[in-house]
């Protein structure tokens, strides 16, 4: 089955449906670097999207599991 949607068409409907989602969801590119969080990851992070895209999704897991290790 043959898309007739535009590559941008697809990037919208992906970026709709991730946004979406009651669970926390990244969106990573092949080197590991964030391209778009969820308002659920914004919330379970306390991190304001526009800090956690570009990061490293590692080292943002990494930073977010120590602070949690630290609050217990």
């Amino acid at each position: 089955m043959a898309s007739n949607a535009s590559p941008l068409d697809e990037q919208q409907l992906l970026r709709s449906i991730v946004e979406a989602q009651p669970a926390g969801m990244i969106i990573a590119n092949s080197e590991g670097k964030i391209e778009l969080v969820n308002p659920a990851v914004v919330a379970q992070f306390g991190y304001p999207a526009d800090e956690l895209v570009g990061s490293v999704v590692d080292d943002v897991l990494s930073v977010v599991g120590h602070l949690a290790d630290q609050a217990c």
